[in-house]
């Protein structure tokens, strides 16, 4: 459990650095915020909501109350593995895009 905990806060650390890329803001310190809050705050309260779901599935005969922890980071860190994924070949399309044109 708490490796996943480790998982989930190094995959938001590599999402908010990567997802300043996309934002266009005149400060450094607002697109950090807004990062942050976008996955610090978003993120985990989506998560919430779809591992309220994942903790119905059975597994080992646990109750739901057991099961729900670990769904939760397990679904957090399914979203940011896939939005890391999603950013890092948006960023080498943009790359590589560029260097044909030129």
């Amino acid at each position: 459990m708490k490796r996943l905990v480790i998982y989930a806060l190094g995959l938001s650390v590599l999402n908010i650095l990567l997802f300043l890329n996309y934002i266009r803001t005149a400060s450094i310190l607002g697109g950090l915020l807004s990062a942050s809050i976008i996955f610090c705050v978003g993120f985990p309260i989506i998560a919430a909501m779809l591992s309220l779901l994942v903790a119905f599935i059975p597994y080992k005969q646990l109750s739901y109350r057991n099961k729900y922890p670990r769904s939760f980071l397990l679904t957090l860190i399914t979203m940011q593995i896939m939005f890391a994924l999603y950013s890092i070949i948006f960023i080498l399309l943009l790359i590589f895009s560029f260097r044909n044109f030129k």
